[in-house]
């Protein structure tokens, strides 16, 4: 039984291959090429439309990041110290505004912002706005922004291209040398000089795939090129407007927060019922010291 079921199985595979070797033969090595680079063609199109979906939505998230972080400080540039304490201010103020917060979740830019708002350390000396300069290079970076705005089939878009040209370009030889061979072997010189230019004629037309495959590649890489400069300057711009607006420090600023929550929790106790009256002043005098040591020099 098992023997009957394999017999008929390779029935239907040699007559499958047999169909397909006279469906190739009687097709042109013309119209197989010139197929196979409308398949490139294709490939191509469907590829740079994706790419300019995925560039366009990635322009779109910054162009309203920087939208949003404008509206915050009331500022598109800042020149000047007044310009930026002016922006301070102002930032101070919206952190905590609802009609801000609203605008920021009607972006669809809330996640974004609450990052970068966690970042800020609103309070030092009671007037300046910081964040640590780790977050400034790192919040934003060009290559981590645009892994995570385009799929990995625009990413290997050239490479397809290219190697479906390849492919073009072998099956259209495979096809003429399986098409000439019988007329090479045959001891008629005239019928050999056929077969010879026949075979030539269909490689010249084989070599166009390859030319279609690697030109569209090229027009893939620097459309995408271009595209992503535009979003690794938009990104420059809105880090420096962000290094701006809040003075970039180490981490050291972190312990400038904890001074201040350390002062704030001991002047929550009276003086007057501390354990240690000499103590608390110590504490004071060590934090003010710290404070002067720690804090940003202007």
């Amino acid at each position: 039984m098992e023997q009957a079921v394999m017999n008929e199985l390779y029935y239907f595979t040699d007559l499958t291959g047999a169909y397909v070797q006279e469906t190739i033969s009687m097709v042109s090595n013309e119209i197989l090429v010139f197929g196979f680079t409308a398949l490139i063609l294709i490939v191509f199109i469907r590829y740079y439309l994706q790419m300019l979906r995925d560039t366009s939505k990635g322009l779109k998230t910054l162009k309203s990041l920087r939208s949003i972080l404008e509206l915050a400080t009331g500022k598109s540039i800042i020149k000047k110290s007044s310009d930026r304490d002016a922006a301070q201010k102002k930032l101070r103020a919206m952190k905590d505004d609802t009609t801000f917060l609203s605008a920021v979740e009607k972006a669809d830019m809330l996640n974004l912002w609450s990052q970068i708002n966690q970042n800020f350390t609103y309070e030092v000396n009671g007037s300046k706005i910081f964040t640590t300069t780790d977050f400034i290079n790192s919040f934003l970076t060009f290559e981590k922004f645009l892994t995570s705005i385009t799929s990995r089939s625009v990413l290997s878009a050239p490479s397809i291209l290219t190697g479906l040209g390849i492919i073009g370009t072998f099956l259209g030889l495979s096809i003429g040398v399986g098409s000439a061979s019988s007329g090479l072997a045959s001891p008629d010189i005239s019928i050999a000089r056929n077969a010879m230019s026949q075979l030539l004629e269909g490689a010249q037309l084989a070599f166009i795939t390859s030319l279609a495959g690697l030109f569209f590649a090229l027009v893939m890489r620097l459309a995408f090129t271009s595209r992503t400069e535009k979003i690794r300057i938009a990104i420059e711009e809105f880090n420096i407007l962000l290094s701006t607006v809040a003075i970039p420090k180490d981490s050291g600023i972190s312990g400038l927060a904890s001074l201040n929550k350390i002062e704030k929790n001991t002047n929550d106790f009276p003086r007057a019922e501390a354990p240690d009256l000499g103590l608390k002043l110590s504490l004071d005098t060590l934090i003010l010291e710290l404070r002067k040591f720690s804090e940003p020099k202007q």
